[in-house]
């Protein structure tokens, strides 16, 4: 087994990597992509088995979405975990994150706002309270989670305070 990876990310050269999305293309299942505190506008496509986190704990990182770049944040692979960020869409209208189907996903300490969170198909998308602090959600025009796949049988039930409910397209 390979040992875990650090890649650290920071403008004007606090980080090996510029731009977030260098540090997680440059990662490997395991690995982890450690981002200084700052706004970084970019959209970043979250691989398999990949931690994203806050270099100084939540709410020091702001990712938010470029105009007409989609989700600031997509997560396309099984077992990733994101922890301390800001996920900020481009527009209220657009997605902020999107979790595509057969993804895994972990949320601790993170915020997503003006936009929603989209859960598409049958992913496996756990944002979920931390001992500490809950996960939030911006109480400017943030949707809550829309699911895009085949309509639950149950209620969806984020574990955030004002995302219990769903939208299905």
């Amino acid at each position: 087994m390979r040992p875990e990876r650090f890649h650290s990310v920071g403008p004007k050269g606090r980080g090996v990597h510029r731009r977030i999305a260098d540090a997680v293309r440059a990662a490997a299942p395991g690995d982890r992509v450690l981002v200084a505190p700052g706004r970084y506008a970019e959209s970043v496509v979250l691989p398999r088995g990949v931690t994203l986190a806050a270099e100084h704990g939540a709410g020091s990182v702001l990712l938010s979405a470029p105009p007409g770049s989609g989700p600031a944040l997509t997560v396309e692979g099984a077992d990733c975990v994101v922890h301390g960020l800001v996920v900020e869409a481009a527009a209220p209208a657009e997605p902020a994150m999107s979790v595509a189907p057969g993804a895994g996903l972990v949320m601790t300490d993170c915020v997503v706002r003006g936009g929603r969170m989209e859960i598409r198909g049958t992913s496996d998308a756990t944002p979920y309270p931390h001992e500490t602090a809950a996960p939030t959600a911006s109480p400017a025009p943030t949707t809550g989670p829309t699911l895009i796949g085949p309509a639950p049988t149950t209620p969806y039930e984020t574990g955030l305070p004002g995302l219990s409910s769903y939208t299905h397209l």
